[in-house]
């Protein structure tokens, strides 16, 4: 069985995207891709085919996209990109091959491959929307906001130009530790680069207003009304690692 594996970097998925499309005549069901980044997060060995970013490809697969949708569905291509954790490149490269011949092969619902494409681009919109609301922000020192998370998928290039704009005067650091990518914001600039190691440990982060914060949620709470199920319904347990309110 035939395995790709590329660096989780959108020029790496462009080219393997390309390279199924117009170089793998085999059957794409029997290939598998993987994403190295999750894996080297993971600890998880990997054998395989590692492909190397082409400008060629990218520039091929682009061109290609163009024409059959323009680019709103390079947009949505960037969405599936995102979905990282989906496993949506085969359905992906699958639908692409048909395309030229159906351009609403993305919509048709009797096609399995199209609807696993909408449904990540679904969760992909609802993580971000979730964390739009959960990230929390630390002030190691004046002028500077910095937060971190592990999102399902990776919404983080979705998600920087909303606090950007929320937050103008401030420099902004957020990082994804799943995925060790770093977004830097401040004002109109922002930059996303993905880091080779990443550890960081919230506890040892001082920010007074935390303190604050956690004071006010002891004090307004009714013991006698707690409901910790309807609790883990609205605060779900995969994002209470990164809220001071449950540290």
């Amino acid at each position: 069985m035939p395995i790709y594996l590329y660096d989780g970097t959108w020029e790496a998925f462009l080219t393997l995207l390309s390279q199924l499309v117009f170089e793998k005549s085999n059957n794409l069901n029997e290939l598998r891709v993987y994403n190295l980044r999750l894996l080297c997060r993971k600890g998880v060995p990997f054998l395989g085919e590692k492909i190397e970013v082409s400008e060629v490809w990218i520039e091929k697969i682009k061109k290609f996209i163009h024409e059959i949708g323009g680019d709103q569905l390079l947009r949505e291509v960037y969405h599936w990109y995102l979905c990282d954790r989906a496993n949506i490149e085969i359905p992906l490269a699958m639908c692409l091959k048909k395309a030229e011949k159906d351009p609403e092969i993305f919509l048709r619902p009797q096609i399995i491959e199209a609807v696993k494409l909408q449904k990540a681009k679904k969760s992909l919109l609802r993580e971000r929307h979730r964390w739009l609301g959960f990230l929390r922000f630390y002030s190691p020192e004046e002028g500077v906001l910095f937060a971190s998370f592990e999102p399902q998928y990776n919404v983080l290039p979705l998600l920087g130009g909303h606090f950007v704009k929320r937050f103008p005067q401030e420099k902004l650091f957020i990082v994804d530790t799943l995925r060790g990518l770093l977004f830097l914001g401040q004002g109109r600039r922002s930059k996303l680069l993905f880091l080779e190691e990443w550890d960081v440990d919230l506890k040892k982060l001082k920010d007074p207003f935390f303190e604050i914060w956690k004071t006010y949620f002891r004090e307004i709470a009714v013991p006698e009304r707690v409901d910790l199920k309807r609790q883990q319904k609205r605060v779900p347990l995969k994002v209470r690692p990164f809220l001071p309110e449950f540290m």
